[in-house]
């Protein structure tokens, strides 16, 4: 039997992005998009410069005083793991989502905006079902 805690109110905010790194892809060369991340939209922003985007988010919840923290979401054996688990840890069944996650403190139950600019310099918009076909090509 496992009996877990649950919340009826996450206090705080979420932002999760999908990511291509070597956290989720010990092996760039075996980078395959899984099928069941298409039941999240039919589009996807690629975000090409990182530091920049989240520098320039950072320094945005820093102005607006949230205290907030950014990690990879570490996936669990449910049936192995007996302890708390935090707002950056998800069961084993949802791995495929490879996640990297803000997490923004807040009593507030509202959507918290901020304004960072255009993307347009380092960010493209794709279809989300062009990426089961990327493949990572080794370098030469």
């Amino acid at each position: 039997m496992h009996l877990r805690e649950a919340h009826d109110e996450v206090i705080g905010n979420i932002y999760s992005l999908y990511a291509i790194s070597s956290k989720g892809f010990p092996n760039p060369l075996d980078f395959e998009f899984d099928k069941r991340n298409l039941r999240f939209g039919t589009h996807c922003l690629m975000i090409k410069n990182l530091p920049y985007f989240f520098k320039k988010i950072e320094k945005e919840l820093k102005k607006s005083n949230y205290k907030f923290h950014h990690n990879f979401v570490d996936y669990y054996d449910k049936d192995e793991v007996n302890r708390e688990i935090t707002l950056f840890e998800k069961p084993l069944e949802f791995e495929y989502q490879k996640e990297f996650r803000f997490y923004i403190e807040d009593t507030g139950m509202k959507p918290i905006k901020i304004q960072i600019g255009s993307l347009k310099k380092y960010a493209e918009i794709f279809k989300i079902e062009d990426l089961l076909e990327v493949k990572i090509e080794p370098q030469k």
